[in-house]
């Protein structure tokens, strides 16, 4: 059995809630002499580049399949809450009254079971559901035909994934001097464990490299490299 981990670099959120910055570009159009001008507004949040005791890859990276919710406040004080992708990407959800309304074209649902452990729930139009906890941190992913993968945390340390047929991926934290940072990635199945994937990092805790796990002493690794900060 093969398995890949991909990370991917984004702008994540540090604390718990997230700033929205409100964009208002002017186009004019001139007819017969005459000029009209049409305004578009949209709303883009601003998530900070998380440190590394929130990433726990390195600032800037984040595992593709790791959403968040993220809460925050948008035009006219309405409560909205973020969907943070993995990947970069976001959706932002709108808290009419009492329910979340999704955005123009956006097929996804955002439902909030009050007094759940799980209490939020994205529906995507593929009839997947995606349960976060309080805090906006995944708890567990469910497809179609009822198949879960559960993310499981010590503290705020995401530790393990436990896809559905039972096989549990565990994230170490063995870097020397940085608790924060995954060293390891290790596949469990039965009794079985297999090493896939070693982390290292600079004196800034910034990621350096990503080594595949071929075998228990070989694998390819891929370095990166960061430019000194300008003058």
């Amino acid at each position: 059995r093969s398995s890949d981990l991909l990370l991917a670099a984004e702008l994540s959120p540090t604390g718990t809630s997230a700033m929205l910055r409100v964009i208002q570009v002017g186009v004019k159009e001139f007819k017969a002499g005459l000029a009209t001008e049409q305004r578009v507004t949209q709303e883009v949040p601003q998530l900070p580049l998380a440190d590394t005791t929130t990433t726990h890859f390195g600032a800037g990276w984040q595992l593709a399949e790791f959403d968040r919710l993220v809460p925050g406040t948008g035009r006219d004080s309405v409560p909205v809450m973020i969907w943070a992708s993995g990947d970069g990407s976001y959706t932002i959800f709108r808290k009419i009254g009492n329910a979340w309304t999704s955005p123009p074209g956006e097929a996804t649902r955002l439902w909030e079971i009050t007094g759940d452990t799980v209490p939020y729930r994205l529906t995507p139009a593929n009839g997947a559901v995606l349960g976060f906890r309080t805090d906006g941190q995944p708890a567990w992913s469910q497809d179609l035909a009822g198949n879960k993968t559960v993310f499981g945390y010590q503290g705020n340390h995401l530790i393990s994934l436990t896809d559905p047929t039972g096989i549990h991926y565990a994230f170490l934290y063995n870097v020397s001097g940085k608790s924060g940072l995954v060293s390891d990635v290790q596949m469990i199945a039965g009794s079985t464990t297999q090493p896939i994937a070693k982390l290292t990092y600079d004196a800034s805790s910034r990621l350096t490299s990503i080594i595949i796990m071929r075998s228990s002493t070989a694998g390819d690794t891929t370095s990166f490299a960061y430019a000194p900060a300008s003058a």
